[in-house]
């Protein structure tokens, strides 16, 4: 897939997988649109790790679960929005899946969430990063050490107040 710009995938999916290291040398690939998915969504391990010239990636749909795999996509310094599916139910992203993502301005998660997770080093070094929010429907919290460490200009981490004490 060495030459492999763009990929869009359109129509309609009832779940999406994406496995380990699914785009290992496609070095010039810019964009990512996939399909509606009406059901789970999974991006494995280092799925699209160090894609350096990727800037944006789109889901579209409504996913009951989204499971974002660790260094997925770790190093993809031109990255500068992900706008994932509305998710009604639980939301599982694991370590360093954007760590050092420079350019990543704009990270949102929309939908019902119930349970979001983000582990050790999640947004680690992502330097363009200026907001994050958790939805208000989310019931359970995880939030892993380091996460935003290097985060240079983050200015809010709006977290409903059911959670600002504990």
């Amino acid at each position: 897939c060495s030459e492999l710009k763009n990929l869009k995938i359109s129509g309609t999916a009832t779940g999406l997988s994406i496995g380990d290291n699914a785009f290992k040398g496609c070095t010039l690939l810019t964009n990512v649109e996939l399909p509606n998915v009406n059901g789970s969504i999974s991006i494995k391990e280092s799925a699209f790790e160090g894609r350096e010239k990727l800037t944006s990636l789109t889901i579209s749909g409504s996913a009951n679960y989204l499971y974002i795999g660790e260094s997925a996509f770790e190093e993809c310094t031109s990255l500068t929005e992900v706008e994932l599916p509305n998710v009604n139910g639980n939301v599982d992203i694991r370590k360093g899946a954007f760590r050092n993502c420079k350019e990543l301005k704009a990270f949102n998660i929309l939908g019902e969430i119930k349970k979001l997770t983000i582990y050790y080093e999640t947004f680690k070094d992502c330097e363009a990063l200026e907001e994050f929010k958790v939805p208000e429907s989310v019931e359970e919290l995880k939030i892993g050490k380091d996460v935003f460490k290097g985060c240079k200009n983050l200015k809010k981490i709006a977290i409903p107040d059911k959670f600002k004490n504990q």
